[in-house]
C-alpha cells in the first residue's frame, strides 16, 4: 500500500470516476486504474463497481469500509512526516478544544507572527479526551485543556484561569449586571459541558435530569442559537466577551456561579520546552488578561505528573 495508491483512491472517491479523477490527478486513466487494482490486489477486495457502462464509479461495500481506515492511513502518514519536518523547520504543533483556539490562540497568533515569521504553527482542533492521545503520540508538542486526563509522563501545568459567565438573548431578558441561578429556566438553555465542576454546579440547581433545549459541544453554533429569544447560556469570560460584542447579547456576572474554568498546559514531563513555545506562551500572557482571564503560570511552575 502506498501513498500514490491511497491518492488514487480518494481521487476516484471523490470525483466519482476513473476518468475524471485521472483528468484531475494529471494521469492517463489507465495509470490510475493500474493503481486501484494494485491496492484491490493487495488488499484482496474489491473497493470499487465498475460495471459496463456505468459513468459513475462507487464504492462497494469493502470499499465503504476501507475509506475508513484510508482516512485514518493518510493522516498518520501526514503526522509521521511532519515529526521529520519539525527537525528541518522551525514548527510549533499545539492541539487545543474549539472555545480555546476560537477565543484565545486566534489572537495570541496574530500577535506570534507579528514577532517572528519564521515559525510554522500547527493548531489542531479536539476536544479535551483526544488532545492526550495526540501529546502521547507526539502529534503535538503541547496541549491546552480544560478537562485534563492524567497519564503517564505527561505534566499538567495550571495556565490561566477565568470566570463563568451568563450570556443572553436581550430581547428576553432584563439588562443585569449580575444573575441568580435561581431565576434560570433551564429549558432555555443552550448548554456546552466546560468543565467538571460546571456539571455539579449545573446538576446542583437545575436536577441532574433537567434538559437544556439545546446540549452541543460545537462551541460554532453557540452564537446562533442566542439568536432566539429567553435564551441563555453559560460560559468562560473570553467566550462571554466576545459574544457580547453582538447588540443582540448580554453578558452577566453569576451569583453562586460554577467554578472557574482553569486552562491547563500538557506537554510531555521529559522535554523541555521549545523556544516556540515558550515564544507562545509569553504572547498568550499578555492578551489573556483582555480576554478576562488571570495568567497563573510562570517558568518553574510546580508540575502535576502522572509516572
Amino acid at each position: 500500500m502506498t501513498k500514490v495508491e491511497i491518492e488514487a483512491f480518494f481521487a476516484v472517491v471523490n470525483y466519482g470516476s476513473i476518468s475524471k479523477a485521472a483528468e484531475k490527478q494529471f494521469i492517463s486513466q489507465s495509470t490510475l486504474s493500474g493503481r486501484i487494482a494494485s491496492l484491490e490486489q493487495e488488499l484482496g477486495a474489491t473497493l470499487f463497481s465498475r460495471g459496463k457502462g456505468i459513468k459513475n464509479t462507487e464504492l462497494t461495500e469493502n470499499g465503504k469500509e476501507f475509506l475508513i481506515v484510508a482516512e485514518k492511513w493518510d493522516r498518520l502518514w501526514r503526522e509521521s512526516r511532519e515529526l521529520f519536518l519539525r527537525e528541518q523547520n522551525r514548527v510549533l504543533s499545539i492541539v487545543a478544544p474549539s472555545s480555546i483556539n476560537k477565543y484565545i490562540f486566534v489572537d495570541a497568533a496574530h500577535t506570534f507572527f507579528s514577532d517572528t515569521r519564521e515559525v510554522r504553527l500547527r493548531l489542531y482542533a479536539r476536544n479535551s479526551d483526544a488532545c492526550n492521545q495526540l501529546l502521547e503520540n507526539n502529534a503535538c508538542e503541547a496541549a491546552f485543556v480544560a478537562k485534563p486526563q492524567f497519564s503517564r509522563g505527561i505534566s499538567i501545568i495550571p495556565l490561566f484561569q477565568e470566570k463563568m459567565l451568563f450570556v443572553y438573548n436581550v430581547a428576553g431578558f432584563h439588562q443585569h449586571d449580575t444573575i441568580h441561578p435561581a431565576i434560570l429556566d433551564p429549558r432555555k438553555e443552550v448548554m456546552i459541558y466546560w468543565h467538571r465542576g460546571h456539571q455539579q454546579w449545573h446538576d446542583y440547581w437545575f436536577g441532574a435530569t433537567a434538559l437544556p433545549m439545546v446540549y452541543t459541544d460545537d462551541i460554532n453554533i453557540l452564537h446562533e442559537f442566542l439568536e432566539t429569544e429567553d435564551c441563555w447560556a453559560i460560559v468562560p469570560a473570553s467566550v462571554a466577551i466576545a459574544l457580547s460584542t453582538d447588540v443582540n447579547v448580554g453578558m452577566a456576572n453569576l451569583l453562586d456561579g460554577p467554578e472557574d474554568r482553569t486552562v491547563y498546559l500538557l506537554k510531555q514531563s521529559a522535554r523541555p520546552n521549545s523556544v516556540e513555545l515558550d515564544l507562545l506562551l509569553n504572547h498568550l500572557k499578555m492578551i489573556v488578561p483582555d480576554k478576562g482571564c488571570t495568567w497563573l503560570y510562570e517558568e518553574g511552575t510546580s508540575e502535576k505528573r502522572s509516572d
